[in-house]
């Protein structure tokens, strides 16, 4: 051998190396991104960096096998990590997953992980409508319950634990209407029930909806419905 070709070979060597601790590197801080925007329910980022990796793979033909089985099990792994985590065994198909000879191709190999991703994602923001169902479904029979109580923004979040501004969103987002026009609405609905029963006058009326004086009671009903308690009650005897 010549004295040049031994220090080509060495230079050669090196690159190579360097090269591999690039790809290492990349892996690294893509698979951490990954992470990121599964945990952090990011469907769509999460997406973006599988692909990104996907023609890491593919494009470069200096990566053989071994770069391409690290890359389908550093992801396969984080998938499991999440499903182990969040006990979604009997809701994904995971036979497959540390299996990757099970799969006839890499792109197939690729094609599953991002499939098995997908159902994450959909599982999650399935779970997510359900419990804000839930929420606001126990907010809704708090308010019915309590309407001659305080029914203020910051004590409803508290009954759930949410952040105040979160659950105004949210009822919104889940009602359709305002937390205000609701609570209105159900005080109403129960003053109408309560002004049928003549024995209780119009005041005792008024403070069983949290009202102090007769006058607010007053101002409160003729605002929504164009007419005073006393022209409701009236109404209902002719």
């Amino acid at each position: 051998m010549r004295a040049g070709d031994g220090a080509l070979m060495v230079q050669t060597v090196h690159m190579a190396t360097m090269e591999t601790a690039a790809l290492s590197r990349s892996l690294r801080e893509k698979a951490e991104a990954l992470a990121a925007h599964l945990e952090g329910g990011r469907k769509e980022g999460f997406l973006v960096v599988l692909e990104e990796l996907a023609a890491l793979a593919f494009d470069d033909h200096r990566n053989g096998p071994p770069f391409l089985l690290e890359l389908y099990y550093t992801i396969a792994l984080l998938l499991l990590s999440y499903i182990n985590r969040w006990e979604l065994h009997d809701k994904v198909e995971t036979k497959g997953l540390m299996q990757r000879d099970m799969h006839a191709s890499w792109k197939e190999s690729f094609d599953y992980l991002k499939k098995i991703a997908e159902s994450l994602f959909d599982l999650r923001l399935s779970g997510e409508k359900n419990r804000a169902a839930a929420a606001i479904g126990k907010v809704r029979s708090y308010i019915e319950e309590h309407i001659g109580e305080d029914l203020s923004l910051v004590r409803l979040a508290g009954v759930i634990h949410f952040n105040p501004s979160y659950l105004s969103r949210l009822f919104k987002q889940e009602s359709g209407v305002n937390l205000s026009e609701y609570i209105d609405e159900v005080r109403m609905e129960k003053a109408k029930e309560l002004l049928k029963q003549d024995e209780l006058r119009i005041a005792e009326v008024g403070a069983r909806l949290g009202y102090e004086t007769h006058h607010s009671f007053t101002r409160f009903f003729k605002k929504l419905t164009g007419v005073t308690p006393l022209e409701y009650r009236e109404s209902l005897r002719n």
